[in-house]
């Protein structure tokens, strides 16, 4: 789990962690958005290796979603909820999702702040 800093009023900041305002759909109702898994630094992360293992989360739109509608994306089948949730959202294949670091490129962010990737430990031992 990724437990998002709070903002100094306890709110958590969703300019810093906009994923933290992304709800389970209702019942009855359809996710329009879904999470997939990213775990190579070339899709995501442009300035380092592009072959270095990553884990990463994307959020992409299943449809086009209207300004001041609600996201909504099932957390996965390992999410210990005790509520029931609507559907999954249609599953885009991998062709139809743009990679972050084409997004980041389209809107001139050619850098991922290093504050939202690390390293992992070294292995090893002296």
């Amino acid at each position: 789990y990724v437990l998002p800093v709070a903002a100094a009023e306890g709110a958590v900041d969703l300019e810093a962690h906009p994923l933290a305002a992304v709800n389970e759909p209702p019942p009855g109702a359809a996710a329009n958005a879904a999470f997939y898994e990213l775990s190579v630094a070339r899709h995501a992360v442009p300035h380092i290796p592009p072959r270095t293992d990553i884990a990463a989360v994307g959020l992409w739109a299943a449809a086009d979603i209207p300004v001041d509608e609600e996201v909504f994306a099932l957390y996965g089948g390992e999410y210990g909820r005790a509520y029931p949730v609507g559907e999954l959202a249609p599953q885009l294949r991998k062709a139809e999702r743009q990679t972050p670091a084409a997004m980041l490129a389209a809107h001139g962010l050619l850098r991922v702040p290093p504050d939202c990737y690390g390293s992992r430990p070294s292995d090893s031992h002296t």
